[in-house]
């Protein structure tokens, strides 16, 4: 708070100030809503003054009472003001009027025309609001004593465990020195575990590059047994498709030289693959028979060709095949009974892993027991 200009307040309300202290007051009261409140309250005692009784003729005795109140209500004031001023090193001078000078200055207007009474009212309330901030001020002080008061004890706590501090910084000299000592005979077994540490990294570097080179090594052995796993894996299937068709081979053979067999041609179906044809070559005793396919398209993923063995209105499904990318294919067809008692042989397209019964287009179809018994 600005003590000056709320001093200044009572006297503008008056319209006591001069004209510079007037737009000094005015600036600080749209600055400050508290103190513009404040004055609102003193102008309510000023227009109060309208109703006071007759105006009476101001002494200069009631004038110098009056001035010797004020001055004894507003000692401790004065005394703060003595003590600040006591601590600086120079007085600092002020071309700024006092409240004083400007009360003074109000007394002298020949203007006023209050009565004493009315005058002392709003003096009156103006010492009652200096009391108040003088309370504030003794209160702050006691504060202030209590708190100086805890300090002196934090004071005297801190002074003891200074003294506990320095034993223990004595302890920990002791110990520093121990460690100095300790730390020289370390250094020394440093020095050979450094020279030997040295020695060990240029082991370490040549274990690095032999490493490096094993590894060099390592990986290009793996990359052989991967092509040596892979050619293996071809060689195997080689061998098992080897192994199928030398079978298939000596399965044919056996019936070509079979003293009972006959050779069947089985032509294209025409309303599915009329360019498509085949050969059957039976053998009565054995119930097999070598199936040789030519001219029939290949076959989307999913599906296989499959044979059937065809008697009277019902027929027996045989074994499945595919074909390659010529459209031919080998294979044996076997059946628990004579295939001379079967009256026709043919081929459909049927889903992968074949079908107990026909589901799909016929695509090859041939008489064989009429063939078979002429033969």
């Amino acid at each position: 708070m600005n003590e000056r200009m709320d001093d200044l307040l009572a006297v503008y309300a008056l319209g006591g100030l001069s004209d510079d202290e007037t737009i000094e007051v005015e600036a600080y009261l749209a600055e400050n809503p508290e103190a513009d409140a404040e004055f609102a309250q003193m102008l309510q005692v000023v227009d109060a003054l309208a109703y006071a009784p007759e105006p009476l003729q101001i002494t200069s005795k009631m004038e110098d009472d009056l001035m010797a109140r004020v001055l004894l209500d507003s000692a401790p004031i004065q005394q703060r003001t003595s003590q600040k001023s006591l601590v600086a090193s120079k007085p600092v001078a002020s071309n700024s009027p006092t409240f004083w000078d400007s009360l003074k200055h109000l007394f002298a207007q020949p203007a006023i025309g209050m009565t004493a009474s009315a005058f002392a009212l709003l003096l009156f309330a103006f010492l009652f609001v200096l009391q108040g901030r003088n309370q504030a001020l003794v209160e702050e002080q006691q504060e202030l004593a209590a708190q100086s008061a805890d300090l002196q004890d934090s004071v005297g706590l801190l002074a003891e465990e200074k003294t506990s501090l320095e034993g223990d910084v004595a302890s920990l000299n002791s110990e520093i020195s121990s460690l100095q000592e300790e730390n020289q005979l370390l250094s020394a077994d440093n020095a050979i575990l450094t020279e030997r540490i040295a020695t060990l990294s240029t082991e370490n570097e040549d274990l690095v590059i032999n490493n490096s080179d094993l590894a060099q090594a390592q990986m290009q052995l793996a990359s052989e047994i991967a092509d040596l796993m892979i050619k293996n894996n071809q060689l195997s299937t080689d061998v098992e498709t080897i192994q199928s068709e030398t079978e298939l081979a000596q399965n044919v053979l056996g019936i070509l030289q079979s003293p009972d067999v006959n050779t069947i041609t089985v032509p294209g179906f025409p309303d599915t693959q009329p360019d498509a044809s085949g050969q059957i070559v039976l053998d009565r005793e054995s119930n097999t028979a070598v199936l040789l396919v030519s001219g029939l398209a290949p076959l989307p993923e999913g599906s296989v060709y499959q044979v059937l063995l065809i008697q009277g209105s019902e027929h027996e499904t045989a074994e499945t095949f595919l074909v390659d990318t010529q459209g031919e294919s080998v294979l044996i067809v076997s059946s628990n009974s004579n295939l001379g008692a079967f009256d026709a042989v043919g081929v459909s397209i049927e889903p992968d892993g074949g079908s107990e019964q026909r589901t799909g287009d016929i695509v090859i179809l041939g008489s064989i027991a009429n063939q078979v018994n002429d033969s």
